[in-house]
């Protein structure tokens, strides 16, 4: 069942007026308590999600699933990994023998999600490296952030699981999970993931929290992108409470880049181009990663610098892989101007019908997709004519 969270405790009234000061104190209080109540149970006030999360919860801590795994989406981020681990060390603090896969490994600036401890001098690496073995069985699946089993990389197959929990927050998702978590209005998974954890009776631990904490944070940008929600600054004070170091996390998420990372930044923001004042594209090619020495997750963050630009409101990376895939990130972000009946709004595309139509998925102002290299021989010959066809694209969306 989802915690209720307790009221304060009232003094008896002794007949008297209060002093106004005392009861203005003590009115201001009161409404910062109950606007913290309301941000905290708005989530759980939808009765389809509370259904859910409780039939999640249940699942889980019922005695006969012991053996559970969980994974994420290709190439693990902030959110994935950080909520893959933190369920793992909620389900595991019952007992549970849990086991979090991956195709990709941990970009290094993530590794310390992976400390059993805060601070652990040698942390293990508990993200498992590949497929399942065939031969393996588990009570249960849990699959973060993927429209399907592919887009986990294939590390289980149905056949080794009895039950399938799908959780997702995207609005490209599909319904292939026994039981599937889907709110399109979380800013993070690691958002339903505190809930299903909360229902599980369970305490956040400083080190769940952290995890959860890191997943919030780079999902929406430093709270700074559109997704950015009530419920995640009442989840992130929540965990904030529970006793996590946030500058520990920003110093490894945001302050431990490598010189190759910053000579590939260099290189991206020299290939920035502004179409309309307010559509700006970065392309990066193999040989800036080859010439640099960076690689793939050095990109993070990357896609949010043309923002820095006045008027940009859509910002396109393109980035050409070592495979000949061509991986196409795209954000857009909503500006509201005045007040009143003067209030202006501008920005806002629609990327996901975008990425749609090329086969990638993602939300509405967050999407992305890939050209593979014999996809790109029979559409578009190259990079320059995908941003041409892309461009043509967001501006008839505008």
């Amino acid at each position: 069942m989802l915690p209720s969270y307790p009221k304060q405790a009232q003094k008896k009234s002794d007949g008297n007026p209060p002093p106004a000061a005392s009861y203005n104190q003590t009115r201001k209080k009161n409404i910062r308590t109950s606007l913290s109540r309301q941000v905290l149970s708005s989530h759980r006030a939808d009765s389809r999600y509370m259904e859910v999360v409780r039939k999640i919860a249940a699942v889980l801590i019922s005695k006969k699933n012991r053996r559970i795994i969980i994974a994420g989406h290709e190439r693990p981020d902030g959110d994935t990994a950080g909520a893959s681990l933190a369920l793992a060390l909620a389900l595991e603090s019952l007992g549970k023998k849990t086991e979090v896969r991956s195709r990709w490994p941990l970009p290094e600036y993530l590794n310390f999600l992976q400390e059993e401890k805060i601070g652990d001098a040698s942390p293990k690496v508990r993200i498992k490296i590949g497929v399942a073995p065939l031969q393996k069985k588990y009570d249960v699946a849990v699959i973060l952030e993927c429209s399907d089993l592919k887009r986990a990389g294939d590390v289980i197959k149905k056949s080794q699981v009895r039950t399938i929990i799908n959780i997702d927050h995207h609005a490209s998702y599909g319904n292939f999970g026994d039981i599937n978590y889907v709110d399109k209005n979380s800013s993070a998974v690691s958002c339903q993931v505190f809930h299903i954890i909360k229902a599980m009776g369970l305490r956040i631990t400083p080190k769940v929290a952290e995890c959860l904490y890191t997943g919030i944070l780079t999902d929406t940008g430093k709270f700074q992108q559109r997704n950015t929600t009530p419920e995640a600054f009442a989840i992130a004070s929540e965990l904030l409470k529970a006793g996590i170091d946030i500058t520990r996390i920003n110093e490894n998420v945001y302050s431990g880049k490598s010189l190759a990372a910053l000579m590939l930044l260099g290189r991206a923001l020299s290939s920035v181009r502004v179409f309309d004042k307010k559509i700006a594209f970065i392309t990066l090619s193999r040989e800036d990663f080859s010439q640099t020495g960076a690689v793939e997750s050095d990109t993070e963050e990357i896609i949010n610098y043309p923002f820095m630009i006045k008027g940009v409101d859509i910002s396109v990376m393109m980035r050409e892989n070592p495979d000949g895939r061509i991986k196409v990130s795209m954000r857009s972000r909503i500006i509201d101007s005045g007040g009143g009946e003067d209030r202006r709004r501008r920005g806002g595309c629609d990327l996901l019908k975008i990425a749609t139509a090329y086969g990638g998925g993602g939300h509405k102002y967050a999407a992305g997709f890939s050209v593979s290299k014999n996809a790109a021989a029979a559409v578009v010959v190259d990079m320059e004519k995908i941003r041409d066809d892309i461009l043509s694209k967001i501006k008839s969306a505008l």
